[in-house]
């Protein structure tokens, strides 16, 4: 995975993760949360989670310790 961070320092990291996709009760849970954050959202937060439902997997990830 590697992941972006914008801003004044930008910069790119590498790391190692595995995923495991929400369902149910726990995408809903996490979707509520990232709809409120999605800047480029379009609509209020009940359309845009009503496209996601049918759209988008929610992972969780979980980082790997790096091999020494």
């Amino acid at each position: 995975m590697v992941t972006r961070r914008k801003l004044r320092d930008t910069s790119l990291n590498e790391l190692q993760a595995s995923g495991r996709a929400l369902e149910g009760a726990e995408w809903e849970e996490a979707a509520k949360v990232l709809v409120d954050r999605r800047r480029s959202r379009n609509g209020p937060p009940a359309e845009a989670l009503a496209r996601w439902r049918s759209t988008c997997d929610i992972l969780e990830l979980t980082l790997k310790a790096p091999a020494d």
